[in-house]
């Protein structure tokens, strides 16, 4: 019996798989996975070398803890053909913004499914990730246990209420895109100041992480660290006002409004 089944191996399968062995919570003998597209299946093999399944079924069969790495319209399509093999037993980890705990047990048709509710985002596959979890009534306090230090292997953990699972995607799924921007028009800037390349974008990652590990670390709040940086009539405090006056945090907000919706 192994440890952990996946049924999809997209991106973000990929990246809690890798994220989970990297961190040496489980060993790759230990996870089996099954994806309809055999290209995928094959690459996360060759790259983490866990076990292939030959369906979904078997996936079942050899696993007690089954994650659905799946896109949510999928997740009736697949519930529905594993059902009758699931039991009291066996725990559905659901990895959507958009399918709750009850839907995915009346998906089965086991009202006793135990259900494990979870949003983590990509920098998983760097050990970086952010990971929010709920659990059904039906989990105990050895299986959270075990949950919250698997899922940190890879990242931080928070165990959420379930109606806040929607808002983390947004909150720590859609930004490391905007964050990405960031970083990004942060290198071009430093191009157009006469930095190649690679360099640019080199220095532009690190004074993110740099900034991000400050505020974990230093305990202050962001805008007092800003101030920190600015000197009075100096040239940081010039661009703070451009950003400012441009609606810079505003446009961050309204762009995470975009990505939520009920």
């Amino acid at each position: 019996m192994k440890k952990l089944g996946f049924i999809g191996c997209g991106n973000m399968g990929f990246a809690i798989i890798k994220g989970i062995i990297d961190g040496k919570k489980l060993k790759s003998n230990e996870i089996i996975c099954y994806d309809i597209i055999k290209d995928l299946l094959d690459n996360l093999a060759a790259k983490t070398k866990i076990i292939k399944a030959k369906d979904n079924i078997e996936i079942v069969k050899k696993s007690k803890i089954i994650v659905l790495a799946l896109k949510p319209h999928i997740y009736e399509i697949v519930l529905s053909e594993i059902g009758k093999f699931l039991t009291d037993e066996h725990i559905i980890v659901g990895m959507t913004p958009d399918v709750k705990i009850s839907q995915i047990k009346a998906m089965a048709n086991l009202e006793n499914l135990k259900v494990v509710r979870i949003m983590p985002n990509t920098p998983a596959q760097v050990l970086a990730g952010v990971t929010g979890i709920s659990f059904s009534k039906e989990i105990t306090d050895d299986e959270k246990k075990f949950f919250m230090e698997l899922f940190s292997a890879f990242s931080e953990v928070f165990e959420l209420p379930e109606n806040m699972i929607k808002a983390l995607g947004t909150l720590s799924g859609c930004t490391p895109a905007f964050t990405y921007m960031f970083i990004e028009a942060i290198a071009q800037g430093g191009i157009s100041l006469g930095f190649d390349k690679d360099t640019a974008y080199k220095i532009a990652a690190q004074t993110v992480l740099g900034s991000a590990q400050m505020v974990k670390q230093v305990k202050k709040h962001p805008a007092q660290l800003r101030d920190e940086v600015c000197s009075p009539k100096g040239t940081t405090i010039e661009g703070v006002k451009f950003l400012e006056a441009s609606g810079f945090k505003g446009q961050i907000m309204e762009a995470m409004d975009k990505t939520y919706w009920e």
